[in-house]
């Protein structure tokens, strides 16, 4: 396919192995077969193509990168082609939401494997996933926190930890407890939050061999950072999943759910309890053996 070589030729350059990386994502598009109007239907039969080849969200990620890039480049060049660039946002939008509804939780052995996962990455991802564990915000809420966010209170001779989230859905601000963590992980977050007292909660510095990088976390570096996770680790891993832990985990433990819808901002006690109803019938059954 010439036009392949031609996108490719503009890498010249660059080293074999990310050309190799290229040609072989756009391959999927050859199988395929091109197509010169990218609606919203072509999008939909391109994503359920790869899918059905058992590829992992994550390298159908890259692909639909890759082939994005390329019919950008025929656009430039005046090739008659279509391309429906809400489509793409529409699709992995609508595969977030399927992603939520799985209503999954980690176990405790899960968990355990993808903090050790953490400890090989930067320090930043370890401490941005021991908050969404222990508070359950969304994402966007974790993300907007500031170092003046964290508080310490002292209930019945006891210090609990208060993030105070003021971007909350709806525009409703709300303090959320972590009253599971342990002392240490008290004292490791108290001392993260302290050392960034006047900078951005979430930037971070990359060191290499020749050059240093700063670098902020961000909606998409989490959900990638969680997709390469998952391939390495062989479970599903997205941001939502340490919500539902949460959730979970402070109703096994006998917490009110009017105080935990409160705490994750739920507008209704009944949304709490539907979406982890399974979680709970499973604690009953685990009573009963």
């Amino acid at each position: 396919m010439k036009e392949l070589e031609l996108y490719l030729s503009t890498f010249a350059g660059r080293d074999e192995r990310t050309l190799r990386n290229k040609r072989a994502r756009l391959m999927h598009l050859v199988e395929f077969g091109f197509r010169e109007d990218w609606n919203e239907q072509t999008v939909k039969e391109f994503y359920e193509h790869l899918k059905a080849k058992g590829l992992a969200v994550s390298t159908i990620k890259e692909v639909f990168r890759e082939v994005r890039a390329f019919l950008r480049l025929l656009r430039r060049r005046h090739y008659a082609v279509f391309v429906d660039e809400d489509a793409w946002r529409r699709l992995w939008q609508a595969q977030r939401l399927k992603a939520r509804k799985r209503k999954e939780v980690f176990t405790e052995e899960e968990l355990e494997k993808f903090f050790s996962y953490c400890d090989k990455k930067p320090p930043i991802y370890k401490v941005f996933f021991l908050l969404l564990l222990h508070s359950g915000l969304r994402v966007s809420e974790a993300l907007s926190l500031s170092s003046e966010d964290l508080v310490v209170k002292k209930l019945r001779d006891k210090e609990i930890l208060f993030l105070k989230v003021k971007e909350g859905k709806f525009g409703k601000e709300r303090e959320v407890p972590m009253p599971l963590l342990s002392e240490e992980e008290k004292n490791f977050l108290r001392r993260f939050f302290a050392s960034r007292k006047g900078k951005n909660l979430w930037r971070y510095i990359l060191r290499y061999p020749k050059s240093v990088k700063e670098k902020t976390l961000n909606l998409w570096s989490v959900e990638k950072f969680c997709q390469l996770a998952e391939k390495e680790l062989g479970f599903p891993i997205y941001p939502h999943k340490f919500r539902y832990t949460y959730i979970s985990r402070l109703l096994a433990e006998g917490f009110s759910p009017h105080a935990v819808a409160q705490w994750v901002g739920h507008e209704k006690v009944k949304t709490t309890l539907e979406v982890y109803a399974v979680v709970l019938t499973e604690k009953e059954l685990e009573k009963m053996v």
